[in-house]
C-alpha cells in the first residue's frame, strides 16, 4: 500500500493562490509525474500546480477526492474521470492531470493516468497508487480541515 497525504501550497506567478498537492510515499504527486514525463520524454513535463479549492464550500473537494464531484462547479464526475493536479498557472483544466478514483471498503486506488490534452502520451506505466481506506479517510478530513480553517468555514 502507498501512503498519501495532502498539502495546501500557496503559489505566487500572475496571482497569488492555493492549491491542494498530494503527496504519495511523501513525494509530491508533481514531482512524481514530472519525472515520469521527464523520463519519457513527454511535452511539457512536470507543468502542473496543485488544484485549487472551492473556497466557499471546502468540502466538496473531499468529496471530489473521493471520485463523487467536480470542485470547480460542484456537479458529479460521472465520467469517471478525477484531476490531481492542474496547469501551475491555477487554471485546473489548463494543464491537468486525471486520473480514475476506485473506493471500496478498504482501498482507494488511482489508476489509468492521463494527461487530456496530450491523449498520446502513455501514462500506463504510472501508478498505480492503492491506499488503505482508513489512511485515504483520514488524510482527506486533515485536508477538510485545513482548508476550513484556512477559508474560514466550518469543516
Amino acid at each position: 500500500m502507498n501512503r498519501i497525504d495532502f498539502t495546501v501550497e500557496k503559489y505566487h506567478d500572475w496571482c497569488e493562490w492555493e492549491g491542494v498537492v498530494p503527496f504519495v510515499d511523501d513525494v509530491s504527486l508533481v514531482n512524481l509525474v514530472g519525472e515520469y514525463e521527464t523520463a519519457r520524454g513527454f511535452h511539457m513535463p512536470g507543468s502542473y500546480g496543485g488544484i485549487m479549492p472551492r473556497r466557499d464550500n471546502p468540502r466538496a473537494y473531499v468529496r471530489y477526492l473521493l471520485g463523487q464531484f467536480d470542485p470547480e462547479d460542484g456537479r458529479p464526475t460521472d465520467d469517471g474521470w478525477t484531476l490531481l493536479l492542474g496547469c501551475n498557472c491555477s487554471v485546473t483544466g489548463c494543464w491537468p492531470l486525471a486520473t480514475h478514483v476506485t473506493v471500496d471498503r478498504d482501498a482507494v486506488r488511482w489508476d489509468r493516468f492521463s494527461q487530456p490534452h496530450r491523449p498520446s502520451q502513455d501514462y500506463s506505466g504510472f501508478g498505480p497508487f492503492i491506499f488503505a481506506r482508513d489512511e485515504y479517510d483520514r488524510a482527506v478530513e486533515e485536508l477538510a480541515a485545513t482548508l476550513a480553517a484556512l477559508y474560514g468555514k466550518s469543516p
